[in-house]
């Protein structure tokens, strides 16, 4: 049972609508499976509110129902994603939520039920790979995912929404964690300039950073003006 008051907030997220896809070299829409994936068409209103900065990746649509009927029959999964083809060999688990579940909101009017969407879990491995892992979330619209094996890790993430034939769909966005930015480039990398610019010596940024970083807590002391 899941118990949600009126006043429950949930935090809110930048969104990007763009016409089309994304242009660039980032975006890559033609090595999906269509068994289960479908390229974003580019005549669709695209509105992006959760993707990550990525070198690399695809947007696509899917067909949960295709892929339950699949991944819950015990034969095996093939998932062609980002130039390669998986063979999963995957097995239904205990989902997050379980079927028939409820969620009650109370407010000043009283105690409402509303029943729960059903989601699916399904894990397992890539067929042929030692210490190998597939695992997948997958709902009425969305299948949420990952592939590992080696030193390969496929993602597959809920990215935004894009407008098909008047429905709503869910965009997701197929990449490979290698490919993403980092946020923050190593400090240990950065490089000391003396005032004159002459040239200058690798210098630990570290350092000087956590040196900034105590002058400025010994500042804000009680007692410091």
């Amino acid at each position: 049972m899941i118990l949600l008051g009126e006043n429950v907030t949930f935090p809110e997220r930048g969104s990007v609508t763009i016409s089309g896809l994304p242009s660039g070299p980032t975006a890559q829409v033609v090595v999906t499976d269509p068994a289960y994936f479908s390229p974003v068409p580019s005549t669709g209103e695209v509105n992006l509110t959760n993707l990550p900065p990525l070198r690399n990746y695809d947007l696509v649509t899917a067909d949960p129902g295709a892929f339950i009927a699949d991944a819950g029959s015990g034969s095996p999964v093939t998932l062609r994603l980002r130039g390669q083809e998986f063979m999963l060999d995957l097995e239904p688990v205990p989902g997050p939520v379980a079927e028939g579940a409820r969620a009650f909101v109370k407010n000043e009017s009283g105690t409402f039920a509303a029943s729960l969407p059903h989601v699916w879990r399904f894990e397992g491995t890539v067929a042929g790979e030692p210490g190998s892992s597939a695992a997948f979330t997958v709902g009425d619209d969305v299948i949420l995912g990952t592939i590992r094996y080696g030193t390969t890790s496929v993602v597959i993430a809920q990215a935004g929404t894009v407008g098909i034939d008047g429905e709503q769909k869910v965009v997701h966005v197929v990449y490979d964690e290698r490919d993403v930015i980092p946020k923050f480039q190593p400090l240990a990398t950065d490089r000391y300039v003396p005032p004159d610019g002459t040239g200058g010596s690798p210098d630990v940024a570290g350092n000087r950073i956590a040196s900034l970083a105590k002058s400025l807590i010994d500042a804000m002391r009680p007692g410091r003006a």
